[in-house]
């Protein structure tokens, strides 16, 4: 790695408080100098293609943990559903129907469906009776 590189990866370094300033006493050079391999080397480009790519590879990070832990959320709704109904045959009912519902409208929510139905024709009965 020549100077100039090593320059950069210093102030690279420096997170939000760099400065060519500090790059130019570290490197005992000018601070002229430091600004002309910044602009000559593209350090800003570099800094801002190196920052989305680090947050690229974050995010996906998060996502892909928030995957995993929906797979077991939505995994153990499953066994709690299927419990339910095993119980049921086993006549030994250890949830009620009320834990039914919770397990199922989690299960909806997590997989984007629609928890609730709207009758439409019953709502727009209830709002024009509002306006009348």
């Amino acid at each position: 790695m020549n100077r100039q590189q090593e320059a950069f990866e210093f102030y690279y370094g420096l997170g939000n408080k760099r400065s060519l300033q500090q790059v130019a006493k570290r490197f005992t050079v000018s601070e002229t100098s430091a600004r002309k391999w910044s602009a000559k080397n593209e350090w800003q480009k570099k800094i801002a293609e190196r920052n989305s790519s680090v947050t690229g590879k974050v995010s996906d990070k998060v996502e892909s943990e928030e995957v995993k832990f929906k797979i077991n959320l939505l995994k153990g709704i499953k066994l709690g559903i299927s419990k339910y109904f095993q119980s049921l045959q086993n006549g030994t009912q250890e949830l009620n129907t009320g834990d039914l519902d919770k397990l199922i409208k989690n299960y909806l929510l997590l997989t984007g469906e629609a928890t609730e139905t709207i009758n439409i024709k019953q709502l727009v009965c209830e709002i024009e009776n509002v306006f009348e």
